[in-house]
């Protein structure tokens, strides 16, 4: 495993073979994806994104339709479409243009299941909707048990995959999180393990079952519960593999001198958008919350339904 850096305004990520860890603000990420059969450039697209302060941090796990460049293309396209909205913390404009994106395609055959994660770190505060993708599980630390991150996801896929209908409302969680939680995204592959051609696949209730014997939940290694979990059922991955650990910490509160690095880093995003056409201008989410709370914490809690930790 690598130890990659992130910047703040900076997309991570990609559809090629990872094993990286990630230190962002208040939470550690872990990023594994392997392409079936040693192929360049997987189905599987991740993406990480941090904002301008470092605050809003969104996770992408998508499973995209084919392999190789058609792949890579919607892996670039998703990219650019993660670095629009990177500084917003309501995902749900995002998750539509992202579904509009894909309808221009699916008449080539092409669609995609995925879910995405925004985390905010000074409330820890997490969005999740999901397109017809399995459904993230949740370990809280209070509890020391595993669930479903959304009570009504269980058994179930969630609303339809990207491109199948223009338009769509997805649903979206928020649930609160403490030091210690860890959220687990993954790929079909995962629960689509079966003994033999005659066994039904283990699903995402076999996977939960399976998670709730892991002891070791520092932050999951992902390398290790793959192989754990083939041992457990008897069978190999026949598909693109991917797993994503998000592991809840302390956050630290934006310091002084990233605040005022702010209107310097959009600049200097603007100024690569504008000048190479590598990545497209940033928009802005004209809220109190998130340009205010940049800027003075306590703007950072409007609409917080929980107590001020």
């Amino acid at each position: 495993m690598t130890n990659e850096e992130m910047q703040c305004m900076e997309v991570w990520g990609g559809n090629r073979d990872c094993d990286c860890h990630l230190d962002l603000m208040g939470l550690g990420v872990e990023v594994y994806s392997k392409p079936y059969a040693g192929s360049e450039d997987g189905g599987d697209v991740y993406y990480v994104s941090s904002c301008a302060t470092g605050r809003i941090t969104r996770l992408m796990v998508a499973d995209v339709s084919g392999h190789g460049k058609d792949a890579s293309e919607c892996a670039n396209q998703l990219r650019r479409l993660m670095g629009k909205y990177i500084n917003f913390v309501d995902q749900s404009r995002f998750v539509e243009e992202m579904n509009n994106q894909f309808t221009t395609i699916v008449e080539q055959g092409r669609f995609a299941t995925a879910v995405v994660i925004t985390y905010f770190a000074p409330t820890n505060e997490m969005l999740i909707s999901n397109a017809g993708h399995p459904s993230p599980l949740l370990y809280r630390k209070k509890s020391n048990r595993w669930c479903f991150i959304d009570k009504n996801m269980i058994g179930k896929r969630t609303d339809i995959p990207l491109g199948i209908l223009s338009g769509t409302n997805y649903h979206q969680c928020k649930v609160y999180l403490e030091p210690g939680d860890i959220v687990l995204c993954y790929t079909d592959s995962l629960i689509e393990l079966r003994k033999n051609k005659e066994d039904n696949v283990i699903g995402p209730e076999g996977l939960l079952r399976f998670m709730q014997k892991v002891t070791d939940l520092s932050l999951p290694n992902a390398q290790k519960l793959l192989q754990n979990l083939q041992e457990e059922t008897q069978a190999q991955f026949n598909d693109d593999v991917t797993l994503v650990t998000l592991a809840i910490n302390d956050a630290p509160r934006v310091s002084l001198a990233t605040k005022f690095l702010v209107p310097l880093r959009m600049l200097q995003v603007i100024f690569r958008a504008v000048i190479w056409n590598r990545i497209p201008v940033p928009k802005t989410e004209w809220s109190i919350k998130n340009l205010g709370g940049a800027f003075f914490y306590k703007l950072n809690f409007l609409g917080y339904k929980k107590k001020k930790p």
